[in-house]
């Protein structure tokens, strides 16, 4: 994702400083340079992107954005080499929607999108909210709670009766809700499943021993489409108009540690 802006410390709002800079003969210079060029990212970081992306998403998380940025800083005295930055890193969670800002910033094809979720796999079954930590893609296929040793159970699977009941092949004539109802039972309470179009997560399983029939209650929590692929349509840019944004100020941050430098220099 990358968005550049450059500061010209030689356009007429801060010439005069940065004549006066350069006469310096010590490092006050690439020290102004510097620390305005951090400022301005640290201000992407904590208010312009922050302040877009709130316009420009569903904020689930209040702190995601905050958390999930990092700013590169700049070094060193060399002033036609100095450039901070700031970007994303999903090294902080589990899920994919850091990896995803780059087609949200430009447009484009998020991959790898089989599962999309329900309300009803969301805190408080609200779509402003996050997916519960139990009901994360993620997580469900790592777990081995599964009797089936998949993390999520097959309800197409062709080798359904033979889980289920030893046999060697599957019924052809087996129902929906037949089928629905072994996968339910081969994952148990707590357990997913998934069918052609839904993965569904077992909300309770209870064994009827009179006449040794299930009752059972399950919540559709994701969609699934193999191979799905969601493509955006409509760029945010956000990144983008926070840095424009920010360069609105740069002028002044610039300006103010060119007179501490100056007004310092002064003293000495």
């Amino acid at each position: 994702m990358i968005n550049s802006q450059f500061f010209d410390i030689d356009n007429d709002a801060v010439k005069n400083f940065t004549d006066d800079l350069r006469k310096m003969k010590n490092k006050s210079f690439p020290w102004v340079v510097r620390n305005t060029l951090n400022d301005l990212a640290l201000d992407v970081k904590q208010r312009t992107m922050p302040k877009h992306a709130q316009q420009e998403f569903t904020n689930r998380t209040k702190t995601f954005f905050k958390s999930q940025s990092s700013v590169n800083y700049a070094k060193g005295n060399n002033i036609n080499r100095m450039r901070s930055e700031i970007g994303f890193t999903n090294w902080k969670t589990k899920t994919d929607a850091v990896s995803n800002l780059e087609q949200q910033e430009h447009g484009g094809v998020i991959d790898d999108r089989d599962f999309l979720p329900m309300n009803q796999a969301r805190i408080s079954n609200s779509l402003n909210r996050m997916v519960r930590g139990k009901n994360r893609i993620e997580g469900i296929r790592k777990t081995k709670k599964m009797a089936s040793k998949a993390a999520i159970y097959d309800a197409q699977s062709t080798n359904l009766f033979a889980n289920s009941f030893g046999r060697s092949r599957r019924n052809p004539n087996t129902t929906k809700s037949q089928r629905v109802l072994i996968a339910a039972i081969n994952s148990k309470k707590g357990g997913y499943f998934r069918t052609d179009n839904s993965l569904f997560y077992v909300d309770s399983l209870t064994e009827v021993k009179k006449n040794r029939k299930y009752k059972f209650r399950i919540t559709k929590v994701y969609s699934y489409k193999k191979g799905r692929s969601v493509r955006i349509k409509n760029a945010t840019h956000f990144m983008e108009k926070s840095t424009i944004d920010t360069m609105k100020i740069a002028d002044n941050i610039y300006i103010a540690h060119a007179e501490h430098k100056l007004r310092n220099n002064f003293r000495s």
